[in-house]
Order: C-alpha cells, then structure tokens, then sequence
C-alpha cells in the first residue's frame, strides 16, 4: 500500500512540474492603439481561425484553470506549431513583438523562431514575404515563464522582400533541438508600440486619392505610388485625415502635384504646432495600350480569346504569379485581348471542368504584342492532354522591329495520335515522345521567365488564340444551300439542303466536346436535342460539297 501511495505521489508531482506553476506575467496597460492581441487576457484579441490544427503534433490547446488565456501545445515529434487569424491584420504602426513561453524541459542549443508571414489572397500557402527571429533559450529557463520582447525591425527576411507585417495571416513557431519533443504554453501574444503622446502625433488615420483610400495605406508609411490610366491629365484630389484631428489643433495642408507624372505633398502638423511628418502620393501613367489585335479571317475554328468566333468556355485560369488583365482593344464590347504583367505565365485550365477537344483541328494560331521584344525572350507554349503528356513548342528569336506591333503565329498540331512520334511544331527536347491526344486537352500553358527569358518582366499581351485547319477547314457550303429550324428549338432541329447530300452532323458544346454526331446520306436530317441541357452549340454541317460550321441555341 506505501509503495502505490508514494507511486501516486510521484505521478502527481510529475505532472504537476509539466504545467506552470504560476500565471504568466501581466502585460503593462497601453491605450488600444499602441497593441494587436493576438491573444491575452489584458487586451482585446483579433481574430484566430486555428491554433495549430494543421501542424503535425500540435493540435491541443486549452485555457487554466481560472480563465486565463493560456494556450498549451505538445509537440510529440513535431517541429511547428502556428496560429492563422481570420483575416489580413496591418501590424505596420508596432514596433515590437511579444510573446511569454513556458516550457517543460530545455537543453543547451535548444531555439524557438517566431515567423510571421502573410498570404497572397488570404488562402492557400504563405507568399515568399515571411520573417524570422531566433530565441536561444538557456537551460536555466526550464519550468519559468521566459518573456520574448524583441523589436520588429530585428526580425530577419528569410524569403521574398517585405518585412510581412502589412497584411500578417500567419504567426509560425519553429523549433529545434529537444524542444521540439516538449511541452510548452504560450500567453500574452502580442504586437506593440510605445504610447504615441497626442499632443506630438503627426500621422494621418486617413489618405485617400479622390474619395478612396490609397491602397496599402498605414499610419507610418508615408510613401505610396499611384499608377493612372493613360492618358490621365488632370491630377487626382489627394486628402488626408489626421489621426488627432478630433483634438481641434491638427492640420493638414495638400500641396497637389504639378501634373502626370508628380507628387502630392501631404503635410501634417501635431497638435503642439511643432512636430510635422509629410506624406507622399507619387503619381505615375500607366503605359498606352496596344492598337487594336488583327482580325481573323472568317474561317471554321475552334476558338478559346477572340470577338470574331465563338469562345469556348474556360473552366479555369490560372496565372504564375502575375496579374491576367481582359482587355476590349478595340472597343466593341467584347474582350479579345490578354495582359500578362510579372509572375512567369498563366494557363488554360479545362482540368477544372470538361477537356478540350481539338482533334478536327490542325493548326494553332496566337497574336502576340510587346512594346519592347527582345532577341533574347522566349514564350513557351505547352499542349498538356488530360493524361498529363504534354507537347512542347517555344516561340524564340523574337524581333525588337517588332516592338509596338502585333506579331501573328501559326503552329503545326501534333497529329493528336498518342501513339504517334509527329508532334508538328511542338517538338521540343523536354517534350513527351508520343504525341498529345487532342480529343482530351486538360492544359494550354503559356510560360514567359524561362531559358533566359525576360518577357515575363515586361506587360506582354495575347490575342486571337484558336485552333483550325485540319478537317474544320474544308470548304463551305455555299450560303443558302441549307436552313435549319427552329433555332432556337426544345426539342430537335430540322436541317434540310438544297440540292445538296449531306455526310455528316457534329454538335459540339461551348467546351468544345462533342455531343451529338450522326451520319447522313440524305438532303435531310433531324437532331433530337431533347437530351441536352439549354445553352448554346457549334454544329459543324458536312455535306458532298463542303462545310459549314453554325451556332444553334436549345432553350
């Protein structure tokens, strides 16, 4: 009976060592400007989706006893544990990061690394914008709280060029050494700067740049650059707010920029009439657009960016990085032109709906424009089917005579046999050795930053992107030679000639994938579309004496 009782007694004390033992220490008071709590029972705390739920072995919180706001993380084997807020969260005006940790046990060497990074778009994975710190705990500071109060400006860029405190997603805690088996608790997280006196605060709670703010904006940044449109002339009206202006002695005096391009000077004077900061809006134009793309023939073709055919649609476009801006150059009203600024490309996706289907097609043809092509630039266009085998072409030996015109390509198909080595124009060394089948496109990729390339870092664009020849090429029917009725129809169509035998009819989708083919020897045919979904079709209408390609519309 002595020995469970002292067995008791030593499992109680073990566990007992394995939480503190006291609170952690109380944060000072300072006015809510001067915090962002993350969390702590001192503050008000900005939202948190998750604590470590995606982190391996990190997954357990919980408060003690009495409510205080004490999160406790077991990292059996993991090396990270980390908190997502709900949204972006602007951290620019602190000036220091503060954390308390409490850990079990603590070796020499053992580190932990605050991280703080942000999103590109508030989900998927951190941007390259992240910074780091390294604390090296000491082994005396085992089983006590350890404050954590370092400067921002003392965190380190471990990726991309931004100190990630504009638009803070992600708090990350690294660790090494036998730290990483521990158990700790974290308390009073949170960001701070010393208490700002009012009477000597010059900074502006506001900017805006006719009626919106400018983006980015933050108390104590005091530079933003502004791009407006070509051909701007007049110089937006810039005000400012200042952050004390409810004291009744602040000011803030705009002197406008002479004209496009300049700068707007926004000065704020304190309250004490002495202290002044300056904002600056830098007002620049933005490049002309290119005249309007060519206009394609009136050919059969399977199109997927142009006003002249019909589109097919794309489930999904997916840029590298860059910005993908529509373009109306021409200004009928329909978009018919691409632009591609930074990143390294963009892509067709049809992974995210219906493949494509091309395979009547033989040919590809693109319109591209650059106001500066470089002999050096290489647009690399990859044909990936929806068994990811891809066909390879890169455009090279760009002309700067080029530059400011639209330069027209044509490229050969692969002969959409997969078995087959005829790859046509997409022939490249990294290419599949079989040909693409191109009855099943799931990607059409566009890459602008490789081998060398610098197209990507300058605003390229692309237009009249669609297939034809092959056997969509075959000559018309002859206008009037057949009608078809009733378009639109709920329930069939009725195609009748002239005079005229027909071969064959395929209805193809607005995804480009055929839904209806029916062979013919007739002057007539009827289609039953009774088992289509309403929308609009392509019918390509063969016949002894040509083609035709129509859009018909079942509602």
């Amino acid at each position: 009976m002595k020995k469970i009782t002292l067995l008791l007694i030593f499992l109680i004390s073990t566990l007992g060592y394995a939480q503190p033992g006291s609170a952690a220490p109380t944060p000072p008071a300072r006015d809510a400007g001067d915090v962002v709590s993350v969390f702590s029972d001192a503050y008000t705390d900005i939202a948190v989706s998750e604590f470590s739920t995606v982190w391996d072995n990190a997954d357990v919180f919980d408060d003690t006893a009495g409510g205080d706001a004490v999160k406790r993380y077991t990292l059996t084997g993991g090396a990270f544990i980390g908190i997502q807020l709900t949204s972006t969260n602007d951290i620019s005006t602190m000036e220091n990061f503060h954390v308390d940790i409490w850990v079990d046990m603590i070796d020499a060497g053992d580190v932990i690394l605050p991280k703080l990074a942000n999103f590109a778009n508030g989900t998927g994975n951190p941007t390259s914008n992240e910074i780091e710190y390294t604390y090296a705990f000491a082994p005396t500071e085992a089983g006590t709280w350890v404050s954590i109060d370092v400067a921002l400006s003392s965190f380190n860029i471990v990726s991309g060029g931004s100190n990630a405190v504009a638009d803070l997603f992600q708090i990350v805690f690294g660790s090494s050494g036998t730290l990483a088996g521990a158990t700790l608790y974290m308390d009073n997280l949170y960001f701070w700067r010393p208490s700002v006196d009012p009477n000597t605060d010059a900074s502006l709670s506001d900017l805006q740049v006719d009626g919106m703010t400018v983006a980015g904006f933050a108390p104590g940044t005091l530079s933003y650059d502004v791009e407006l449109p070509n051909g701007t002339t007049m110089v937006p009206t810039v005000t400012g707010t200042a952050t004390q202006a409810g004291m009744g002695s602040s000011n803030v005096s705009v002197t406008p920029a002479a004209g496009i391009p300049g700068t707007t000077m926004v000065l704020v004077t304190a309250p004490n009439g002495t202290d002044t900061e300056t904002y600056m809006v830098n007002f620049t134009e933005a490049p002309a657009l290119p005249p309007a793309a060519p206009t394609p023939p009136s050919i059969p073709a399977i199109s997927i960016l142009s006003d002249v055919f019909v589109n097919v649609g794309v489930p999904q476009v997916d840029v590298f990085g860059g910005v993908l801006t529509n373009y109306d150059l021409n200004t009928d009203g329909n978009e018919e032109a691409r632009s591609l600024v930074g990143g390294s490309g963009f892509q067709f996706n049809f992974f995210a709906g219906t493949f494509l289907d091309v395979s009547a097609a033989g040919m590809l043809h693109l319109d591209i424009y650059n106001d500066d092509f470089q002999a050096s630039d290489v647009l690399t266009i990859r044909l990936i089917g929806s068994d990811n085998r891809q066909n390879i072409h890169r455009i090279t030996g760009f002309d700067p005579a080029d530059n400011g015109t639209w330069v027209s390509i044509d490229l050969q198909l692969p002969n959409g046999d997969p078995s087959s080595t005829d790859r046509g124009d997409f022939d490249e060394p990294d290419s599949d050795a079989n040909s693409v089948d191109l009855s099943s496109l799931g990607l059409i990729q566009f890459n602008t930053l490789e081998n060398g390339s610098s197209l990507g870092s300058r605003e390229f664009f692309l237009s009249n992107f669609y297939f034809f020849g092959g056997t969509l090429s075959t000559p018309d029917l002859t206008q009037g030679s057949f009608k078809v009725f009733p378009n639109p129809t709920n329930s069939s169509w009725n195609i009748i000639t002239n005079n005229t035998t027909l071969t064959s009819v395929e209805v193809y989708d607005i995804l480009g994938k055929r839904v209806k083919s029916v062979q013919v020897n007739t002057e007539s045919t009827v289609i039953d579309a009774s088992d289509l979904n309403d929308g609009i079709y392509i019918a390509r209408i063969s016949s002894d004496s040509g083609s035709k390609t129509i859009k018909l519309v079942k509602n």
